[in-house]
């Protein structure tokens, strides 16, 4: 199944990212168009397609991975990256539907309820980079073993404000902290004291596929008529995810 259209931003992202740290991967949804080859990295005829990941194996880590909009992103990207042939499981502490479903991709999920098991998983996973999906557990560990840490805010949190100190130090000491917009961005800089030179940002998306989109002639024909009935589609704007 290939990766939604408003995901592949996001997976863009990941593969500059880990670019950034001298690994050269094609995911799923990016082409060689899509991402810029960075200083040093080998020309196109140098890789080899059915090479190993040259050793990264990624972890997924939030709270609980039942159901909902972070958890369903989550799913998504996991879904997309184990397809582009680079190993992918998940850490939370709870699981639930999300969790069975995905398992049928073979993609694995590890629950783990103290530190002696968060460690075990990245040990015997070899994690490499670990992109936290708030989801702040076990971060001392992933540094102590060498795991790069990727921070994905998908909010303004705002009710962290009162304890910012799990936020603030995983946002200051990540490799990278991923933003889903600009208000998001500024709002972390600012409450948190993240380094903003550490932020990228991935502007939320929309998607798109499935939805009938009228042209501008048919709206304008549909506005000039008297005689028929408009519907209009309103949508909740929610200003602390800062999308609709």
């Amino acid at each position: 199944v290939p990766l939604p259209t408003c995901l592949q931003p996001t997976m863009r992202m990941i593969t500059h990212l880990l670019d950034a740290f001298k690994y050269e991967r094609n995911f799923a949804g990016a082409t060689k168009d899509d991402v810029e080859t960075p200083e040093g990295a080998p020309a196109e005829s140098e890789i080899d397609p059915q090479r190993s990941s040259d050793g990264i194996v990624i972890a997924m880590q939030l709270e609980a991975f039942d159901r909902g909009g972070l958890e369903r992103v989550v799913f998504d990207l996991c879904s997309g990256i184990s397809a582009a042939g680079v190993p992918v499981l998940i850490l939370c502490r709870s699981a639930g539907n999300l969790a069975d479903e995905i398992s049928r991709k073979n993609i694995k999920v590890v629950v783990f309820g103290n530190d002696a098991a968060y460690e075990a998983a990245l040990r015997d996973n070899h994690v490499t980079h670990l992109f936290l999906h708030h989801s702040y557990t076990g971060t001392d560990i992933a540094s102590r073993l060498g795991v790069e840490i990727f921070d994905v805010v998908h909010n303004t949190y705002f009710w962290k404000i009162g304890h910012p100190g799990p936020v603030r130090k995983v946002g200051q000491s990540a490799a990278a902290v991923i933003c889903v917009s600009s208000r998001v961005r500024d709002f972390h800089v600012r409450a948190f004291d993240i380094p903003e030179a550490k932020t990228r940002l991935i502007n939320n998306p929309i998607n798109t596929e499935g939805l009938i989109i009228p042209e501008t002639g048919q709206l304008r024909q549909i506005r000039s008529s008297s005689n028929q009935t408009t519907f209009l589609n309103v949508a909740n704007f929610y200003p602390a995810k800062a999308q609709v």
